[in-house]
């Protein structure tokens, strides 16, 4: 140590080493003469390891450089304040040191203090904040604040901009109702006040969830979804906080599930009824049945022949609408299990109808019905046989069922762009408005007896629709009452 430094006193040497802050004493070529023991408490170095050394051995090296160039330029009078530089501790970690030297003569008396908690603080504080800073910009929801007296926004994330089209600057300068739909400001202006009673009442802040269809630049309607509190800092104003994002997808999703529950619910109604009439009418025709069979029975014992001849012939028509019953009943349980397979082809439609007529031929006779086929030989359709057999079949079979005596059935096709357009009509008695308004509805069974009272449930009206359908074309009728009925139906033609 260089004998033109002696340290006196026992109150100074007290409280050189008792002090909080590192205290050294250096000479002019940068060498620690004196440390105190702060210095161990902060580097975890003994004196002896640090006195004698240069301070180039401790300076982090990016920092050597400065602190030589700072310790140049103290002088007597000029002393160096608040300099910070890195300093090696015994583990070879650095800690930010803040410097305070002064000269005399050729040595230094040097404070320091430890800024490296400090530091570390002020550098996550720093992170933190552009860490915030930078999440509204990210995040793909919207943060705004919301001056409810000048019922505008006083901020708005940058996100905005990919939801509603406008940059903060032109939302900024928006009024809110000019944003958001009538119905929606409506809604709004309703639960606010309500929202803000319940929180002076309450005293709790309760966050406030609402759907709002907004206004985007384009002129579109986006739905969109809003969590809203109050700023409690600000009490010379009202001020909303919230965070909105968009949920035009969910809306149309959930509309979509609310639809498609909506239809299920009907068609379980629809159902129930379907079955509960069926029930009836299958009841029905069996009780009729027994009491003719009864008669029957009696008739040939008596040896009536006229009665057993009249029984008969009522026997049998009871059977052809059980049989046509059951026939379509089977065919529309197939179809609602998918058990009807779709197989279309090419079909001549004078080959189906001509089985048709073959089929009905006595029915048709017996209540001397006259036939118009105006389908000629060229006619050919491209759909499932069995569907199509079993929509002529029900269309015709309805045309002689509600035709009196003598009346007239025609069978025609016309062909329209890619599709054939085949109708049947009759001279029968028709349809009421009110019967015709359930034709094709499960739940509305178009229940009536024939005009020699052949039952009819409307079963094979709706099988008829089902098939068209399931084959591409649509269906509908005329109709006047006591004057006929035309049902048209459209099947691809075959080109």
């Amino acid at each position: 140590m260089s004998e033109a430094f002696v340290m006196t006193g026992y109150d100074y040497e007290r409280f050189f080493d008792r002090s909080a802050d590192l205290l050294c004493v250096a000479g002019s070529d940068g060498e620690f003469l004196k440390v105190n023991r702060r210095w161990k408490e902060v580097l975890g170095f003994e004196a002896n390891e640090i006195e004698g050394q240069s301070f180039a051995g401790f300076v982090h090296p990016e920092d050597a450089e400065p602190t030589l160039a700072a310790i140049r330029m103290v002088k007597p009078d000029q002393p160096l304040r608040s300099f910070a530089n890195r300093f090696r501790t015994v583990s070879c970690d650095y800690c930010y040191l803040e410097w305070n030297i002064n000269r005399f003569d050729e040595f230094y008396f040097c404070s320091a203090r430890n800024l490296t908690r400090e530091i570390g603080t002020q550098a996550k504080l720093a992170e933190s904040d552009h860490s915030y800073r930078f999440l509204p910009e990210q995040m793909s929801d919207v943060l705004w604040c919301f001056d409810t007296g000048s019922s505008r926004f006083t901020y708005m994330s940058p996100t905005v901009e990919s939801i509603l089209g406008y940059t903060v600057e032109e939302v900024l300068a928006k009024k809110f109702e000019e944003m958001v739909t009538q119905e929606s400001l409506s809604v709004i202006e309703e639960k606010l006040p309500a929202h803000f009673r319940q929180f002076l009442r309450q005293g709790i802040n309760t966050p406030e969830i609402t759907q709002i269809e907004m206004i985007t630049k384009s002129g579109e309607t986006i739905w969109t979804e809003a969590v809203t509190t109050f700023n409690t800092n600000k009490p010379d104003k009202l001020e909303l906080i919230g965070v909105s994002r968009n949920i035009t997808q969910r809306v149309a999703a959930e509309k979509r599930v609310k639809e498609q529950n909506e239809i299920l619910t009907n068609l379980l109604v629809e159902r129930n009824k379907f079955f509960s009439i069926l029930a009836h009418d299958l009841k029905s025709p069996f009780h009729i049945l027994l009491g003719f069979s009864d008669i029957l029975l009696d008739s040939v014992q008596e040896g009536d022949h006229y009665t057993t001849k009249d029984m008969s012939i009522r026997l049998h028509t009871i059977v052809r609408s059980i049989y046509e019953l059951l026939i379509n009943l089977l065919e529309w349980a197939n179809l609602q299990r998918d058990g009807v397979k779709f197989l279309p082809t090419k079909i001549r439609l004078s080959d189906t109808l001509a089985k048709l007529l073959t089929l009905y031929e006595h029915k048709t006779e017996a209540k001397a019905l006259r036939i118009v086929n105006k389908i000629g030989q060229d006619k050919s359709v491209f759909a499932d046989p069995h569907m199509l057999e079993t929509v002529l079949r029900n269309l015709f079979y309805n045309a002689i069922k509600f035709t009196p005596r003598g009346g007239s059935i025609t069978l025609d096709a016309r062909r329209f762009d890619s599709v054939l357009e085949i109708s049947v009509s009759d001279t029968g008695i028709g349809m009421p408005d009110q019967l015709a308004s359930g034709v094709f509805s499960l739940g509305k069974f178009s229940r009536r007896q024939g005009t020699e009272s052949e039952e009819s449930t409307g079963l094979g009206l709706i099988l008829c629709k089902e098939y068209v359908e399931r084959n591409g074309g649509t269906i509908r009728f005329e109709t006047e009452e006591n004057k006929g009925t035309k049902f048209i139906f459209t099947v691809p033609a075959n080109d």
